[in-house]
């Protein structure tokens, strides 16, 4: 029922708007059908059980309700290291809704000249306001809008996207950011209305490393006796992303070397990224 003002007559596929005077396609902007749902993304039980108490239910009791929209839960940011699943969850949310998805990136606004970046932030979230109920998903907003001195955008670019983001919010567009601290987004965008919610998503737990370890490592590779406990605690400190690049690197270490797995070479390639990455800070990515 909420995609009954767009389904095509012809094939019940969603029908993606452009809207007026909107030079991006919105027809490659929008994802339709975003694949990805909770049990997608490892470990989290405390994270997802939050989102769905605080962002999905109230979603689906007043959807119950109404026929068409998503409902007057406006949004949430997303908190913690950067590439540490706040980005899975996000787009976790329009999966587990069964609606679009529209993306806005520092990476999209960066790829235009200065003069244009402010077009570009407006008609994303024109082509979001247009293919409601949505969820409308901003990758880095800390980037995009940062706080305090040094704002590359400037004031009155980040006020734009705080009164952009409310209008969104109040035309049930669901928005979801994320960050790595709400302090790091600038002050007006972090108190625009849609973020009402904010979620913290730490580094994995001990559980989240082991399953993370065993997804990225061909099962061929490892001996009946391997420690996954041990293996999950030399990774500790490490990033959602950064758990999966030291798994892949052990298992290719491994692999050429025609030999089993061991929780040394899981070691030796997390130092490695930690090297890479220059020492050890509050967060490895």
């Amino acid at each position: 029922p909420q995609y009954r003002s767009r389904l095509d007559a012809t094939d019940s596929a969603v029908r993606v708007v452009q809207p007026p005077g909107v030079n991006l396609s919105a027809a490659e902007l929008v994802d339709v059908d975003v694949e990805r749902r909770f049990p997608d993304v490892p470990g989290r039980t405390a994270q997802k059980t939050t989102i769905d108490e605080r962002i999905l239910d109230p979603i689906r009791t007043v959807e119950s309700h109404r026929p068409v929209g998503v409902s007057d839960v406006d949004g949430a940011l997303l908190c913690g290291p950067p590439r540490n699943d706040a980005d899975n969850l996000a787009r976790a949310v329009a999966g587990e809704l069964s609606i679009p998805l529209i993306p806005l990136t520092p990476q999209t606004i960066g790829g235009h000249p200065s003069a244009s970046q402010t077009t570009v932030a407006e008609e994303t979230i024109a082509i979001a306001r247009a293919n409601t109920p949505c969820v409308l998903f901003i990758e880095n907003i800390d980037r995009l809008t940062p706080s305090g001195i040094g704002a590359t955008q400037g004031a009155s670019f980040t006020d734009l996207v705080a009164g952009l983001l409310t209008e969104a919010a109040t035309s049930d567009a669901v928005v979801i950011a994320t960050a790595e601290t709400p302090s790091a987004v600038a002050e007006p965008v972090r108190n625009a209305d849609c973020f009402d919610e904010r979620i913290a998503i730490p580094l994995p737990g001990a559980s989240t490393r082991e399953r993370l370890l065993r997804e990225s490592i061909d099962d061929r590779l490892v001996p009946p006796a391997f420690d996954w406990e041990r293996a999950a605690a030399v990774v500790e400190g490490l990033g959602t992303a950064a758990i999966r690049a030291v798994g892949e690197a052990a298992a290719r270490t491994t692999q050429q070397n025609g030999e089993r797995l061991t929780v040394d070479a899981v070691a030796t390639a997390a130092e490695k990224h930690r090297d890479d990455a220059g020492g050890s800070p509050r967060y490895i990515e």
